[in-house]
């Protein structure tokens, strides 16, 4: 072969491999491809084995209803064209994740939510793991605005989404500009339940309070409600309570008065308050400061007989909790707890609520706040798992993973909540009322077990702002 020839032979293969070339990165580069990414603060990591964010579309709340909620509906959705993943050699397709890792961050004021999101690593490690994964938890429990700010920092970078968060200091969203996917469990700042990256799977909004458990006791309890409430001197729980006072109000309470308490007051000073309530005949007592300040409320009238007056003490969420039992002891006898989830008490009846406490054997007692935050890391199992039908294992991205949370309407968590359009954003109502009786908590309304009282029915608008 002569010289030319040689040349004109090589000339052919530069073409042929420089076609080959753009054939493959066409094919690596589209829709189809990409892989999985999943401060002074009190820090564990647990190993239990930018983007174009979707709008907000307004809808309008779901009708009045008592349901027993429904085994969630999976629905399979089409990413956005503009979402193109990059799938590198390691299996990687996002912050967080790597070929054989999904690592995610859940920040919380307290151990019990950060146990519950554990609690449901450890049970998806258990069957496999997730998208062919093993999930990793970072834990951050904060104290303050900026421990929030700076686990939120860290997540951005480190983690492939936040999940079962729940934190009074969630006001402090720069962080989140970042695009990393937020699956929360509750979130208490307006501007941060409006964030286009931001879910929850009890999702609240501004200018809207639950009062399913206020219209039960006003119908049901003899002489309520003349309340006398506890407002938060300071800090993030007082705009709540006294919303909160405010949809009591137009439902039909009256007011006695509404206190400002500093937080840590002694109680030297919870004597005085309930010799106040007793002088000002209050039928319905409360405290916005949470179970460690209703314990020192009910102790104090525990000892003043005149407390005896108030014929339906309230409390919310936050003293559903075995600790509010053993602190309190016979003192809160007669307590009522609202929570927006069905009760522990309903384990036989609901599949994933038994997995919970199974879980939960290898990490410390169960909690309805556990409870709520282990139902997070099931709504982010299931839109990993959309996301893996449409574009497969490789396929998983923030984008495409906030994509699918846009399309969940019929969330339940297997029973343990009711019927929750998070794609909406959509607040319930949902309610389940339990009293303290005997050192335990016993259900109170609805009657029947596995069931929630839900719907608008429950849900009073307050003016919001100024």
């Amino acid at each position: 072969m002569d010289r030319r020839s040689v040349i004109i032979a090589g000339s052919l293969l530069a073409g042929l491999a420089a076609i080959i070339g753009v054939a493959v990165a066409l094919g690596s580069g589209g829709g189809g491809g990409g892989s999985v990414g999943s401060g002074s603060a009190t820090t564990t990591t647990t190993s239990v084995a930018a983007t174009t964010l979707p709008s907000i579309t307004p809808t309008t709340l779901l009708p009045p209803q008592s349901l027993v909620p429904t085994t969630p509906t999976t629905v399979v959705i089409t990413p956005p064209p503009s979402t193109t993943p990059t799938t590198t050699p390691n299996g990687a397709s996002d912050v967080g994740i790597t070929a054989h890792t999904i690592r995610i961050t859940v920040v919380a004021d307290t151990a019990p939510v950060v146990k519950g999101v554990e609690a449901w690593a450890a049970t998806v490690n258990g069957t496999g793991g997730l998208a062919g994964r093993t999930v990793k938890v970072e834990a951050r429990v904060v104290s303050s605005a900026s421990e929030y700010t700076a686990a939120i920092a860290n997540a951005c970078t480190t983690s492939f989404a936040v999940v079962g968060s729940s934190s009074q200091f969630d006001s402090q969203t720069s962080g989140l500009q970042c695009g990393v996917p937020e699956v929360a469990t509750r979130i208490f700042d307006p501007a941060h339940q409006a964030r286009p990256n931001a879910y929850a799977v009890i999702p609240a909004r501004a200018g809207l309070v639950p009062v399913g458990a206020f219209r039960h006791l006003l119908s049901s309890v003899a002489g309520c409600c003349h309340q006398y409430v506890l407002v938060p001197a300071v800090g993030p729980g007082r705009a709540p309570t006294q919303a909160a006072v405010q949809a009591a109000t137009a439902i039909g309470f009256t007011t006695a008065a509404t206190p400002d308490v500093p937080a840590g007051s002694p109680p030297g000073e919870y004597t005085k308050i309930v010799a106040d309530l007793v002088s000002k005949q209050a039928t319905f007592a409360s405290s916005g400061l949470g179970a460690e300040s209703t314990v020192r409320l009910r102790k104090a009238a525990a000892a003043n007989p005149g407390a005896s007056v108030v014929t339906a003490w309230y409390c919310d969420a936050t003293c559903a909790d075995p600790s509010f039992l053993t602190s309190g002891g016979a003192a809160v006898d007669g307590e009522n707890v609202d929570i927006g989830v069905n009760p522990l008490t309903d384990e036989a009846r609901i599949p994933t609520m038994a997995a919970y406490v199974r879980a939960m054997k290898s990490l410390g007692t169960p909690t309805v706040a556990g409870l709520e935050s282990y139902s997070a890391g099931l709504l982010f199992q299931q839109a990993v798992r959309q996301v893996v039908t449409a574009s497969g294992t490789n396929g998983i991205t923030r984008v495409r993973l906030l994509a699918a949370l846009g399309t969940v309407h019929t969330f339940t968590a297997g029973g343990i909540l009711g019927t929750t359009d998070v794609g909406a954003r959509q607040p319930t109502g949902c309610y389940v009322l339990l009293g303290v009786e005997g050192g335990r908590f016993v259900r109170v309304f609805p009657a029947a077990s596995a069931q929630l009282d839900c719907g608008t029915q429950n849900l009073q608008t307050v003016p919001t702002g100024g």
